[in-house]
């Protein structure tokens, strides 16, 4: 990519700073300490379900240095440490302890935990805004809320994130949440994509796909693997 491409993927991906963008299915987040990493339009983001049954969503980015705190993609923890110089914070974000602190002992260590930036639960979708203003204006259908999460995974998609977002919207019969997320549902299955561009320059497109089953309105559990695989190889195929 030219330097005046990457300038302007990197114009049009501020754009997506400032809406709200789905970065998790609470049902990857079942327990305590349970955490998926998402990167919401150049953000890093830490997502983790508290001892309190709430949910943060942290920068995963450390104090120190400024490297990935969590490499893992989802998992669960007790606490977060830094691989650079193993600065540990507990889930809330707070710093938990500094390795080797020549330099940061009269510093007050309320200063030093993981950035915390707004986030809300609607149709059990956890939703940031990666500018760290307040998600709002977030109608879910009631059929999203009344499913269960099958699988969700991220997804590298070929093409500039714009042209993937423009794609989706004129292919997909699927009901726009926000701009750039996208959700459907029939006979007891639903899903949801989110769109955003990734990167340091954001010039990558990635995608947020959530599978979810209403057994009640007919969906079969046998037939989750099959239709998960079929799913994903439509969505491919509408941005190539």
């Amino acid at each position: 990519m030219s330097s005046g491409n990457a300038g302007s993927a990197a114009t049009l991906g501020s754009g997506a700073r400032h809406r709200p963008t789905v970065v998790a299915h609470t049902g990857q987040l079942p327990d305590a300490g349970s955490f998926v990493t998402a990167d919401a339009a150049g953000t890093p983001l830490l997502v983790v379900r508290q001892d309190d049954g709430s949910v943060r969503a942290l920068a995963n980015v450390c104090r120190h240095r400024g490297a990935r705190v969590e490499t893992e993609a989802a998992g669960r923890r007790k606490m977060f440490a830094c691989p650079y110089h193993r600065w540990c914070y507990k889930r809330t974000g707070e710093i938990r302890s500094i390795t080797f602190d020549d330099g940061f002992s009269g510093v007050p260590k309320a200063g030093l935990g993981l950035v915390e930036h707004p986030s809300a639960e609607a149709g059990n979708l956890v939703w940031v805004v990666p500018d760290r203003s307040e998600p709002s204006g977030l109608a879910v259908p009631a059929e999203l809320a009344r499913a269960g999460l099958v699988r969700g995974e991220t997804l590298e998609l070929d093409g500039p994130w714009t042209e993937v977002e423009a794609r989706l919207t004129s292919a997909l019969a699927a009901q726009m949440l926000t701009p750039g997320t996208f959700a459907s549902w029939s006979r007891g299955w639903a899903e949801v994509i989110t769109v955003r561009p990734a990167g340091a320059r954001l010039d990558r497109a990635v995608a947020g796909f959530w599978l979810l089953a209403d057994t009640a309105a007919g969906a079969s559990p046998a037939a989750a693997g099959a239709r998960w695989d079929e799913r994903v190889a439509r969505l491919r195929a509408v941005v190539s």
